[in-house]
């Protein structure tokens, strides 16, 4: 059985130490780390943050230690155990980097523990030795908190998320039931605007209405762990926890509390959708390499589309309120060149040069599996019930993946999810995965007036220049089409004036207003430190803000499907205090009747 150690001597330092005692019957023994973590599509190379690597045997005679590759060293053991110990330098903080101060740690098993190909298989022990009165904290403890613990295999292992917790700093562990289970929540930092109370009931609700969508809860105990910051933000999932970070100001008000719950629900319902639910490419894993998958809309896209939903299930968001942010992320997309020229398909594939890697013209030439993903989701969804009259859908293909795939410990086969479908719902699926998962054609929202809903797009008379300009004259980026782009501006140009007026960002759009559509107007700018002069041409062919609506007078069929789509269950209005029975159960935000 390996044996890790994980040592901190001084936190000022940053540093921390891992030893690693294996016993292998080879003379010579290939140890490696990571290159990146599960649920994020980028090699990382978390070997760049060790210091040094050494070996020694037991009885601590140096060994040889050759470093090989990247993140790969050769011990020369002669067939007998020995330690394998790296220092880590940990000053950079997010939800999967290694990061070490006076006030907390925070490590991913993929950023921390090498591994042996002998021993991809074998329990794993992981010891913790910490300054007095520090904690570790992490789902893989009996009780949330503890020193030591052991997981069956590697996999587990890397899948360990371990925050370090001194004595005195501003954290809070809560322990809560949820679904019959044990649960708690980690709060680490100032807390800012909510209680960590009113998190575990929220957290609470989104549980249930999970457990009942599957049956109950895969898992034994599950950890929340926020890091309150001052404005990172993002998350990581595990199959037991998850780790967030949000802004402390950012839960303020309604709205920004929304963002963080949505980030919850995201990263919780993980647990189904891509821990247990997966594509064979994404499992087993190979920690080294790229591993690709043209099914990241799945594992992505459909969990954006459930943290929504889960949110209305829960009684956390109205109908109205949900109908309003997909409108809004239809108009996103719909904002980005990119959208009509890369697939779903290929921009999961193409996750692990692009996505993480963003640049000046990733709006022009790719588009998001999150984003166009989730709205793919809500599109099958539609189609599925309005095909179905709602005696199917797209909750019952993951239940059925869960069962079939995700129970067995086993991946659905890469590129059979529109078999996956036909399965569950029947029918023919080919035409939406050729137009909407491997082209870039449009959406066809014609299945939203099944649903008694209505899509709008409401024209702009706003002149726009097609170039966000950031630091107030720099352009961020310039779009495809735009009369930016026509007029030969790029990123990274800075603006100086147009018509003869200096402009800035803050007062771009309101100074274009001025004149007229169509209207060209001499601009200088500089590029590379010389200044330039083009001529740019006004339009007002810009953003389209599409909006979903109610129609006025939805038909019995078309209230119908509404209820079984976006209405709360019975137990969902219960948890948030409503009769179910009431009038009040049918009410948006605004008072208005859905039915």
């Amino acid at each position: 059985m390996p044996q890790l150690r994980v040592s901190i001597r001084d936190p000022k330092t940053h540093r921390i130490e891992v030893t690693l005692t294996a016993h292998s019957a080879d003379s010579l023994t290939t140890v490696s780390l990571p290159s990146w973590s599960p649920g994020s599509y980028l090699l990382r190379e978390f070997a760049r943050h060790i210091v040094l690597a050494d070996a020694t045997t037991v009885h601590g005679e140096q060994l040889l230690c050759e470093k090989v590759a990247k993140s790969s060293w050769v011990v020369h053991n002669a067939a007998q155990p020995f330690v394998f110990r790296t220092f880590f330098d940990a000053q950079e903080f997010s939800v999967r980097t290694p990061y070490l101060d006076e006030r907390f740690g925070f490590v991913v098993g993929s950023n921390l523990f090498a591994f042996t190909d002998a021993d991809l298989d074998s329990e794993h022990t992981v010891t913790l030795d910490l300054p007095t009165g520090w904690l570790g904290c992490s789902a893989a403890f009996d009780d949330f908190v503890g020193d030591r613990f052991v997981v069956p295999n590697y996999d587990a292992l890397v899948d360990v998320a371990l925050t370090l917790l001194p004595p005195g700093e501003r954290h809070e562990l809560r322990r809560f039931e949820a679904a019959g289970k044990p649960h708690a929540f980690l709060t680490v930092g100032r807390l800012g605007a909510r209680s960590l109370e009113s998190l575990c009931l929220d957290a609470v609700k989104i549980v249930e209405v999970c457990s009942e969508m599957f049956g109950g809860l895969p898992y034994r105990h599950y950890l929340f762990v926020l890091f309150n910051t001052g404005d990172a933000r993002g998350g990581l999932e595990h199959h037991d926890s998850c780790v967030m970070a949000f802004p402390r100001s950012g839960m303020v008000n309604a709205e920004g509390y929304r963002d963080f719950i949505s980030l919850l629900a995201h990263e919780y319902f993980h647990v189904w959708n891509v821990k247990a639910v997966h594509t064979d490419a994404l499992g087993p894993f190979n920690y080294l390499e790229e591993n690709y998958t043209r099914d990241l809309w799945v594992a992505e896209g459909w969990t954006v589309y459930y943290q929504s939903l889960l949110l209305v299930r829960a009684g956390l968001m109205t109908p109205t309120e949900y109908l309003a942010e997909m409108g809004e992320r239809v108009s996103q997309m719909e904002a980005q060149p990119g959208h009509r020229l890369q697939s779903l398909s290929d921009s999961s594939f193409d996750a692990w040069i692009k996505l993480y890697r963003p640049d000046a013209n990733v709006r022009n030439t790719r588009i998001s599996y999150y984003l166009k993903g989730g709205l793919a989701a809500l599109l099958l969804d539609l189609q599925i019930r309005a095909q179905t009259e709602s005696q199917k859908s797209l909750d019952d293909v993951l239940k059925f993946l869960w069962s079939s795939f995700g129970q067995q410990g086993i991946g659905y086969p890469e590129g059979s999810m529109q078999q996956q479908i036909e399965a569950v719902v029947g029918g023919d699926w080919s035409e939406f995965f050729t137009t909407a998962i491997h082209s870039a054609l449009p959406f066809d929202w014609s299945a939203l007036e099944s649903f008694g809903i209505v899509r709008s797009e409401k024209a702009s008379n706003a002149l726009w220049l097609g170039a966000r300009v950031e630091n107030d004259r720099m352009l961020a980026y310039v779009l495809d089409g735009s009369p930016a782009q026509e007029a030969g501006l790029m990123a990274g140009d800075e603006l100086v004036a147009i018509d003869g007026q200096k402009v800035s960002a803050a007062k771009l759009t309101s100074f274009l207003q001025q004149y007229k559509d169509g209207q060209t107007l001499p601009l200088h700018y500089f590029r590379d430190e010389e200044l330039r002069e083009t001529n740019v041409t006004l339009n007002s062919k810009g953003d389209r803000p599409t909006t979903f609506g109610l129609t006025e007078a939805p038909s019995s069929a078309q209230a119908n499907q509404f209820r079984a789509w976006l209405l709360p269950s019975a137990a969902s209005l219960e948890r948030c205090g409503v009769d179910a029975s009431s009038p009040r159960a049918l009410e948006t935000d605004d008072g208005r009747s859905e039915a």
